[in-house]
This record gives structure tokens, sequence and C-alpha cells, in this order.
């Protein structure tokens, strides 16, 4: 077993997500002063980002979603209204050269980028929501994630470093529940979304559950959830 590659203890994520959720103040920033923050920024696992101007207001645009407004309570700090995260801009001296993006108790940490890395990074992201096929690799990865959960063991080397450590928080719970559901009678693949996820039913032995799984550009799972279908 490998450990995650940034190891997160419970009360650390608990009081990232406190701070992520708590009540904020919006302040208004000189408007000459947000030009600098638009721009292509891309990161580590293959998803990119817009920071848009329109009328005064900043706005992000991650691939796949709908652009949502930022709103300042401090220089080069801003935070969305529209879900508990903030967006921190990172510079070099005068130059903004990156933002890190908090949000679930975590930090995903994306560089600026020019337009032709930005336009490879989307028509990838398209292409996975185009795919008719299930991941190559998706259903044995989701098995074996299954039965590792189940025995207490999740294999922290199959995941991205931002998932083991939501995968680490979770592990317990999914346990018991997986112990509770039995063996793992069948797994059939439904689809997929348009974010490159894989769907799939899992029927087991006391139960079914709604299986979602999805990878990055290198192979490792980047994205995995289970839930009770309705």
């Amino acid at each position: 077993m490998q450990e995650p590659a940034s190891q997160t203890h419970e009360g650390t994520l608990a009081w990232k997500r406190y701070e992520q959720t708590r009540p904020r103040t919006a302040i208004d920033l000189a408007p000459d002063s947000l030009p600098q923050y638009e721009g292509l920024y891309a990161f580590e696992d293959g998803l990119a980002a817009q920071i848009l101007l329109d009328e005064n207001s900043l706005f992000l645009r991650l691939l796949g979603q709908p652009r949502v407004r930022l709103y300042a309570e401090g220089e080069d700090r801003f935070f969305l209204k529209a879900v508990p995260a903030q967006v921190v801009f990172q510079r070099e001296g005068a130059q903004i050269t990156g933002l890190a993006l908090h949000q679930h108790g975590l930090e995903m940490r994306a560089l600026r980028c020019d337009a032709e890395t930005y336009a490879q990074l989307e028509a990838k992201f398209q292409a996975r929501g185009e795919r008719q096929d299930p991941l190559p690799n998706g259903e044995a990865l989701l098995r074996k994630t299954l039965d590792d959960l189940r025995d207490g063991t999740p294999d922290y080397a199959d995941m991205t470093p931002l998932l083991a450590q939501l995968v680490e928080e979770q592990a317990e719970v999914a346990r018991d529940e997986l112990k509770r559901l039995g063996p793992l009678k069948s797994l059939h693949f439904e689809g997929l979304r348009s974010d490159g996820f894989d769907l799939y039913t899992g029927r087991f032995a006391h139960g079914d559950m709604a299986l979602g799984v999805s990878l990055s550009e290198t192979g490792l799972m980047d994205g995995f959830f289970l839930r009770h279908t309705l």
C-alpha cells in the first residue's frame, strides 16, 4: 500500500472545510486592477480554467461548467457565492503566475498557460465526453477499488493525490457500507457523463449502488463515487 502523496488528517480537512464555508464579505477593488487576473490556467490533472472580465466583474469558468462570478475579499483573494469555494491568485512580483482553487477541504493549483495549451486541454476534455465506450481499464480499477475499500486497505497508488485525500477521509464510512452490502454480484456500464465519468450500476448481495469512475491523462483514478440508487 502507498500512502497519499500529501497525508491529511481528518481534523485538518475539517478545519479547511470550515474555513472554506464560513461567511465572507465582498469588497470593491479598483476596476483597473482586475484585468491582471484575466487569462487561461491549467491544473495538474488536465483540468483547465478561464478567468474572464465582464463589466468590471471577474468570472471563473472551469472546463465543462458554466461561468460563475468571483467576489473580492482582498487583493488576489476572491470567493464564489454559488458554491463554498475560493480562488487565490499566485504572483511573482507584479506578475500573476497561477491560482489556487480552494474547495471540499482541498487546494487545487493551476499555472497560467497559453492559448495553445488551453485548446489542447479543452479538446481532450471534450473527447472524454464524446466517448461511447467505457474506459479500457475503468471497470477493473473500479472493482479493485471496491474490494480494497471493503477490506479497509484503499490503494492510494491508484489515485491522484487530490482524490486520495478525499477517499482517505471517507474510507471508514465506505468500508462499513460495502460490508453491509455484501459481495458484488454484477457491475453494469450505464454510460458516461459529459465530465468524463463512467457510470455503473453495482448489484450487491443486499442492495444496488450507483458508481462512477474517471481517469486522469496518466491513467490514475481522478474521480470516484458510490451512492444509493433512487
